[in-house]
Order: structure tokens, then C-alpha cells, then sequence
């Protein structure tokens, strides 16, 4: 049998690393089953996650041909869902002609939502959250990773920059 400790009692109070592992006994089974959990799985159950992505001016010149990963494919069974998304745009002259910057999974599968068109082509620095198009395809994918890309390249070169924000959580399906 397992034992437990209070804080006080621990020699090493060391932060866990990610990979290391919290045992649990199974008593359902006959015999009993030790399993166990990582730290990193821990951190990712039920848990609303935050990333963040910062993108050049070359990069937002070819969002399109070149989607940027802003979320990791999640593993077999597992799929991710966006709830909320942001870009902060700050204006660099010339303006980008680009249309929207998308939130999606690989492929032509909307998930994120997008940001208007206005953002990247307004003339000056723009903060602005993401919304849902009624025509865009909201589906969830297992183990496929979040992008963020246009639904066109730019045929100006223009010098601002962008972070997208992304509030996401990890379903099992």
C-alpha cells in the first residue's frame, strides 16, 4: 500500500517534471492493476489551455501556402476544441492585402473561427477577437493539429506583425 505525505514532510520539495508519474492502484481488478498518470496529462484534464503565436511579416504574407501550427495534434482519441481566439495586429506601411486569418484543422475543417478582413488591411494596428461565421464548417478532428492561416496570400509585401491568442481545451472523444 501506498503511503502519503504531508509538504512538511518531504526532503525534496522539487516542482514535478512533466514526465514524472503519479501511481494509482486499480481495485476494480482482481488482482489489483498499478496505473498511472503523467504531470503533463494531469495538467490537460478537463483544464482550459492558453497558447499564444507570433507572426512575421513574411509569415502573414504567405498564411495561406504556409500554415503555421499554433496547437500540436492532441493523440489518438483526442480532439481540440477551440473556445475563444484574439489577434493583435500592429500596422507595419505598406498594408497587406490578405483576406481573413483562420483558425482551422488541417485541411479545409474550420475550428477556431477567423478575424475580419479588415484586420491585416486597415491601415493601422487592430486588437480584435475571433467570430463564427454561419457558413464556416465547425467540426471537431481527432489527433489533427490547430493552424492558423489566410484564405489568401498577400500580393503586397506589407511589414506589420501579428500574435494570435488561442483559448483551447482537449476533449477525449
Amino acid at each position: 500500500m501506498g503511503q502519503s505525505k504531508t509538504t512538511s514532510q518531504l526532503a525534496n520539495k522539487a516542482t514535478p517534471a512533466l514526465t514524472d508519474k503519479l501511481y494509482l492502484s486499480d481495485a476494480s481488478t482482481t488482482p489489483p492493476t498499478d496505473k498511472y498518470i503523467t504531470v503533463a496529462q494531469l495538467q490537460t484534464v478537463g483544464t482550459v489551455l492558453e497558447t499564444s503565436l507570433s507572426l512575421t511579416a513574411a509569415q502573414i504574407k504567405t498564411l495561406n501556402s504556409v500554415p503555421v501550427q499554433i496547437v500540436a495534434a492532441p493523440g489518438a482519441g483526442k480532439a481540440i476544441e477551440v473556445v475563444s481566439g484574439s489577434v493583435d495586429f500592429t500596422f507595419g506601411a505598406p498594408a497587406f492585402d490578405n483576406s481573413l486569418i483562420v483558425v482551422k484543422t488541417a485541411g479545409v475543417i474550420y475550428q477556431g473561427g477567423q478575424v475580419n478582413a479588415n484586420v491585416l488591411n486597415s491601415g493601422a494596428s487592430v486588437f480584435s477577437k475571433f467570430s463564427y461565421n454561419s457558413a464556416l464548417v465547425l467540426q471537431l478532428i481527432a489527433n489533427t493539429a490547430l493552424q492558423v492561416t489566410a484564405e489568401a496570400d498577400s500580393t503586397t509585401t506589407g511589414t506589420g506583425t501579428a500574435k494570435v491568442y488561442i483559448t483551447y481545451r482537449i476533449i477525449t472523444l
